[in-house]
């Protein structure tokens, strides 16, 4: 939270999304995955990675919870968190912090990295998510939604051999968490990948373009 005029002083008001499994338990399994955003009919729609806690733990990779923008607003105000809810099960029925969570993709595949949008033109949300094709191959493939909440079968944009990571998509609108019928995505490209990473990563950007049929 921004508590003072100019943004340069901010207040912790805790945590809002936590894995279903336990804190003890989280270390080195449990990766949100930057926990990208849409606001969508009065609500914020948050989406991250979770980990159902159990004898076997079971990855979720794409989940996402909610809450009322008005509400969000409102506890910030008073200094504290507001009440987020995970979706699971066909419902925003489990508190966020811990709660159990559903997969939105079918067949639960699995994601490195991802990024939401809602597009204006396609009246969709849409995602950009980096995902392995190989062990040591990272793409970028893209998805979309009606609701935000059932996503397509995901579509590869990105052919290079190397690794794509972190991609992040910038409308040129005057709201750019929106996109329209271009847009860009901005992302990292690694011929080495994983750890090596930082030793060859460059910044790449593409311009996207859509239409509806």
């Amino acid at each position: 939270m921004q508590s003072d005029a100019d943004g340069l002083t901010f207040k912790d008001l805790g945590p809002i999304v936590t894995a279903n499994i336990s804190n003890e338990r989280a270390k080195g399994i449990v990766e949100v995955c930057g926990a990208p955003y849409v606001i969508r009919d009065g609500y914020f729609y948050i989406y991250s990675r979770d980990v159902m806690d159990g004898f076997l733990t079971q990855q979720i990779h794409l989940a996402v919870a909610r809450a009322k923008v008005a509400d969000v607003v409102r506890a910030g105000l008073e200094g504290k968190s507001a009440d987020w809810m995970k979706f699971c099960e066909g419902a925003f029925s489990e508190s966020a912090l811990g709660g159990r969570s559903t997969a939105l993709e079918k067949g639960n595949p699995r994601l490195r990295w991802m990024d939401v949008s809602y597009n204006t033109l396609l009246r969709k949300y849409i995602m950009i998510v980096a995902a392995n094709t190989t062990p040591s191959q990272v793409a970028l493939f893209m998805t979309w939604s009606e609701d935000g909440i059932t996503w397509a079968e995901r579509i590869r944009l990105v052919e290079e051999k190397g690794e794509c990571f972190y991609p992040s998509m910038l409308g040129f609108g005057d709201e750019q968490r929106q996109t329209g019928a271009e847009f860009y995505v901005y992302y990292t490209f690694s011929a080495k990948g994983g750890f090596e990473r930082w030793n060859d990563a460059v910044i790449a950007r593409r311009k996207i373009a859509v239409n509806r049929k």
